[in-house]
């Protein structure tokens, strides 16, 4: 029988799809023109290769050939279903990605599973011989907005877990990452002091924070007549690191919040896991800060800030000597400020592996707050900070009073609850951290290898 390709160049539609309920899906890639539409099978994997291969495509020609890039989104156009009834002319087995420069266009081009084997050659050429294909001419706008969308239809589904990826049971998921422990429910539970609009509010993006490292983004919730502004971090726009696993920071930062909430000391933001626009993620309420008056002069310095060697403001500690941008000397600096002492006290215990000076917050509330704890609560030492002010410095009776509050703590059943998101551990690790302090009240010495994080702002 001949070989059936399947060429649409200019595709009024190509999208991914599914068909049955969440747990049980089937996948499935559709591509129409006028009154044509043709579907193919393949996996969940499959599709979300495709998605992260056509993202890559697209970065590489804008490097080769400086084909300018379509602008990087979480909206998705088109929401609309698959045509039905979807009938698959074959399930994909070998799927081929190209760069046409003459047309300015992706192809995609999927191929039928086989009994017998066929030479790679077949793939993106009309050879007689070799499986059915499906051939696809996408232009850049266009083949984003099939990422895009595929990554949604990916994440509506069972959300993954965030330490293992594995799809969460809503019976309780076991997590290899945990050691078998169940993981709690995903969205928050009828006790959780969290606000509702934030647990259960509909996400809108309102932009990218284009200075941070992974995926970030300011959103607004809202849920029955509520509205709050909030920093959404989805678990699939985490970039990997060498001394952190992949897709743990988001389970770091919400154990980070526990913690916090735990020791009575409320330093980090409220902090939830739920999904969003791009997938399940970490998800923080937006710290309001006062506006800096235009005319105030001279400036007050910020709680962590930069000033001229000769001139060290009153009420401020030294941290190091060092040259800016412009060459100049100026010593890094941080307030001496029960507050922001409590948040170095803070960072000890979990372990925070990049206090930066623009990971702290001061709330319009009066409340000093730190944020970005996604390298936190390593079971190595890994403490780099920029307040480094009170090193050697003895830790207040009352402070010590709520670390040994936690020790008690993680010996029960916040340790359980917080390995739902970390380690058992990083559990353990977190208690031993607490109890040193109890035994040697003194803040630590930057003396190990990098004590401050780079950029330090």
């Amino acid at each position: 029988m001949a070989r059936a390709i399947h060429v649409f160049r200019t595709p009024d539609r190509f999208v991914a799809g599914t068909v049955g309920q969440p747990g049980n899906r089937t996948f499935y890639l559709q591509a129409v023109h006028d009154a044509r539409v043709v579907s193919v099978i393949l996996e969940k994997q499959q599709v979300a290769v495709l998605a992260e291969r056509i993202d890559a495509l697209l970065l590489e020609v804008n490097r080769r050939f400086g084909t300018p890039l379509p602008p990087e989104t979480v909206a998705v156009e088109d929401l609309n279903p698959l045509i039905t009834p979807v009938d698959a002319e074959f399930r994909v087995g070998t799927m081929g990605l190209g760069w046409d420069s003459d047309a300015q266009t992706v192809v995609v081009e999927l191929l039928a599973v086989t009994d017998t084997e066929f030479d790679a050659s077949v793939v993106l050429d009309d050879a007689e011989d070799g499986p059915d294909a499906v051939r696809v001419f996408l232009t850049p706008e266009s083949a984003r907005q099939f990422a895009t969308r595929s990554n949604r239809v990916i994440s509506a589904g069972r959300p993954p877990c965030p330490l293992c990826e594995e799809p969460l049971d809503p019976e309780g998921h076991i997590c290899v990452r945990t050691n078998g422990y169940k993981r709690a429910e995903l969205f928050g539970s009828d006790d959780d002091p969290t606000p509702d609009v934030l647990v259960h509010g509909e996400l809108t993006v309102l932009g990218r924070i284009r200075s941070a490292s992974n995926a970030t983004f300011l959103c607004e919730a809202a849920f029955d007549g509520d509205t709050a502004h909030c920093v959404y971090k989805p678990v699939a726009g985490e970039q990997p690191l060498w001394d952190f696993p992949d897709g743990t920071l988001a389970g770091r930062e919400l154990a980070t919040y526990l913690v916090s909430a735990q020791l009575g000391w409320n330093i980090v933001p409220h902090t939830i896991i739920r999904d969003g626009p791009a997938g399940p993620g970490m998800c923080q309420l937006w710290v309001d800060q006062p506006e800096e008056p235009e005319d105030e002069q001279p400036r007050v310095p910020d709680l962590v800030d930069l000033c001229p060697v000769e001139h060290l403001p009153a009420g401020y500690l030294p941290v190091l000597r060092a040259q800016d941008y412009a060459g100049d000397d100026v010593l890094l600096i941080h307030a001496d400020d029960a507050r922001l002492q409590l948040v170095a006290v803070f960072d000890v215990l979990v372990n925070n592996a990049d206090r930066k000076g623009g990971h702290i917050l001061d709330g319009v509330d009066g409340r000093v707050y730190g944020v970005d704890h996604g390298l936190c609560l390593h079971t190595e030492d890994k403490l780099r900070t920029v307040l480094w002010g009170w090193a050697g410095k003895p830790v207040d009776d009352d402070a010590l009073e709520a670390v040994a509050r936690l020790v008690d703590a993680v010996d029960g059943d916040f340790g359980n609850q917080l390995a739902q998101h970390i380690t058992e551990t990083e559990v353990v690790a977190l208690g031993v951290r607490a109890t040193e302090m109890l035994e040697n009240p003194v803040m630590p010495t930057p003396d190990r290898r990098r004590p401050i994080p780079w950029p330090a702002f």
